[in-house]
């Protein structure tokens, strides 16, 4: 990810898009406060004097404001390959693929005209 730039007492960090997603297809990671936490070391950032983060959180520090996913997955691309029978559909995001409802999906040719 990336992070902010600016000296403060605050920093914002960005995930990747890998490393969200990453996080959301652990089902039991960050789907809550109470399964929101860090970890880190005394390396993990030093102050404008050069002194080092005292690391004494040992079992991991709680989230103190957390905002649950709210963005709906969306279709992203699909590929088709009639020699295997395999349809590929990408997502933006982790979804889980149990909800996939696969009696939904029809193929239309160019006209709308539908075909399950």
């Amino acid at each position: 990810g990336t992070h902010s730039e600016v000296c403060s007492t605050i920093l914002t960090l960005w995930l990747d898009f890998s490393d969200l997603n990453a996080i959301k297809s652990l089902r039991q990671l960050a789907v809550s406060p109470n399964s929101t936490f860090i970890t880190y070391t005394g390396q993990l950032v030093s102050d404008m004097a050069g002194n080092r983060l005292v690391a004494t959180v040992m079992m991991g520090k709680q989230v103190n404001v957390y905002t649950r996913d709210s963005t709906p997955p969306s279709l992203v691309s699909f590929d088709v390959n009639m020699n295997t029978d395999m349809v590929l559909l990408t997502f933006l995001e982790t979804i889980r693929p149990e909800s996939l409802q696969i009696t939904l999906i029809s193929f239309v040719n160019g006209t709308q005209n539908g075909s399950s």
